[in-house]
């Protein structure tokens, strides 16, 4: 049966079929049901069960991949991959709590993962756990330093801390390790404007609607710079930018008529 589950999903994986959930999570139900836990076939059956779960995962189907993880870890408690995987479909359906957990006990099966550590920072940031995630978040770079996620979810982690000069270093080094990450030089911009480098700030906005054209915020927030500066035609015409690539854009419809109202215009 498990051989049968797995041929399924290889088809949905390769062909895009489109998913039947009901259809699956039945099949998933009867093979998790005949699992056998005589020791002799329990690291076959996880290691056919742990394949399922990467299968359900990429699939996003995120219940059943969790459910099928669970049956992996009572036939091989120490399997880190499946804890840790586990968390990943639990971050994916934002329970974060027990993503936590997962990802806690992958850490203690091997301390030294960079990736358990940077995902257990992940879900910490969901929770605003900000003081939290940023030790997670330096433990994956003392282990694995030049990863550029980990660098930029740092300087979001010290941005919610107001740690304003702090987090725009690990953005720039989240940039420099890829330096097209339009949201890196977005949020870098975010924390130079708060502290009212503007002309700074501006150059980052420039550089993210350089990469990403249609950059709503990054428009609006052009806008904020240019207007600090006392350039206010150039952030008009910014604002009318945000506008058009987002028609629904609130914060950039309230600076523009307020602006014009300055403006006279």
């Amino acid at each position: 049966m498990s051989n049968k589950l797995g041929e399924i999903l290889d088809k949905m994986l390769l062909k895009h079929l489109k998913i039947d959930h009901q259809t699956v999570g039945k099949l998933v139900n009867l093979v998790l049901s005949e699992v056998n836990y005589t020791p002799k076939t329990q690291t076959s059956q996880a290691i056919d069960l742990f394949d399922i779960g990467q299968k359900l995962r990429k699939l996003q189907l995120y219940v059943e991949a969790i459910a099928t993880y669970d049956k992996v870890i009572q036939l091989q408690p120490d399997w880190f991959q499946a804890w840790n995987n586990r968390g990943v479909a639990l971050d994916a359906l934002q329970r974060y709590s027990e993503a936590i957990d997962s990802f806690e006990k992958a850490i203690a099966l091997k301390p030294h993962n960079a990736g358990a550590w940077y995902n257990l920072g992940v879900a910490l940031l969901a929770l605003q756990r900000h003081s939290e995630a940023l030790a997670s978040f330096d433990k994956a770079i003392q282990l694995k330093p030049d990863k550029a996620g980990t660098w930029y979810n740092r300087g979001i982690a010290l941005g919610n801390l107001q740690r304003y000069q702090d987090a725009v270093a690990s953005f720039e080094k989240a940039i420099q390790l890829k330096p097209d990450n339009a949201e890196a030089w977005y949020n870098r911009g975010v924390a130079l404007a708060t502290m009212q480098r503007y002309s700074d700030a501006l150059a980052s906005y420039e550089r993210v609607i350089q990469l990403q054209p249609s950059h709503s915020k990054a428009w609006n927030n052009r806008g904020v710079a240019l207007e600090n500066l006392r350039r206010y035609d150039e952030a008009l015409a910014t604002y009318y930018k945000a506008i058009q690539f987002e028609p629904d854009n609130q914060t950039a419809i309230k600076n523009c008529n307020r602006l014009r109202d300055i403006l006279g215009d």
